[in-house]
């Protein structure tokens, strides 16, 4: 079942993968295979619903109500994911900003260069994450909804009373989750971009976790002279260099 809903999504990229996983569990444990093709077939009807293989809605993730194109994508149809088709799979109302990235994250901040190709004319938002609100601004910060699984799966390794360093954590995601679905002693974050630390301490806030979480407004390389003491567990962006667009690796030590 865990194959078939994969193999669906990357076939069928632009159906929303939140029906899909819902219809898994109705299919019947035997006949896996049967369930597959099943599977295969409703994704490639919803797909065409939405006015077949060149009229599907643009290939795009989602961070609060902002839709992000990938580089190199058609602009041209972006505001058709302001008012999907039904049967798309995307709900009419979600999406009120489209943009597309411009220019790769790069330089010591990794601000992505996006540029707003149809609805409202803004770049922050709210996203909200594992029960937790996120303010953002995607045109000062870097964020990767992406992400998400993988924090998931980082705050199912933590245990009681751990002490966590978050380097580079950028608007506080993952202190703040951390902070909220673990039982962590404390969460720390080291960013050093002023514009997403200035979000993350509102997040804290927000979400009422400034008892386990300390954030610090500088740059990784500074630690020592932080002197922030041991800690039990490290969270860390994979290194990657200048120009490269997918950022969607993370490091959980």
């Amino acid at each position: 079942h865990r194959q078939a809903q994969v193999l669906a999504c990357r076939l069928f990229p632009c159906v929303y993968p939140r029906p899909m996983a819902s219809l898994l569990v109705r299919l019947p444990a035997a006949g896996a295979g049967r369930g597959c093709c099943q599977l295969l077939a409703l994704a490639h009807r919803t797909r065409h619903s939405a006015g077949g293989a060149t009229g599907s809605l643009p290939r795009h993730s989602v961070v609060g109500d902002i839709a992000l194109l990938p580089p190199g994508a058609d602009t041209s149809r972006a505001a058709e994911l302001l008012d999907p088709p039904v049967g798309s799979g995307l709900p009419r109302g979600r999406i009120r900003v489209v943009a597309a990235r411009s220019t790769p994250c790069a330089g010591q901040l990794r601000v992505p260069g996006l540029e707003v190709v149809a609805g409202e004319r803004r770049l922050e938002t709210t996203h909200i994450e594992s029960g937790v609100h996120l303010r953002l601004d995607l045109g000062t910060c870097f964020f990767n909804p992406r992400l998400q699984a993988e924090r998931q799966r980082v705050c199912a390794l933590v245990s009681r009373g751990e002490r966590i360093l978050v380097l580079y954590s950028g608007t506080g995601v993952w202190p703040v989750v951390l902070a909220a679905r673990t039982s962590c002693r404390e969460a720390v974050g080291v960013e050093m971009n002023p514009s997403a630390h200035a979000f993350a301490v509102e997040n804290v806030q927000a979400n009422k976790v400034s008892a386990a979480v300390k954030l610090h407004r500088a740059d990784a390389s500074d630690l020592p002279a932080l002197q922030l003491g041991q800690f039990d567990r490290i969270v860390a962006p994979r290194p990657k260099g200048d120009g490269v667009e997918d950022d969607s690796e993370t490091l959980g030590v």
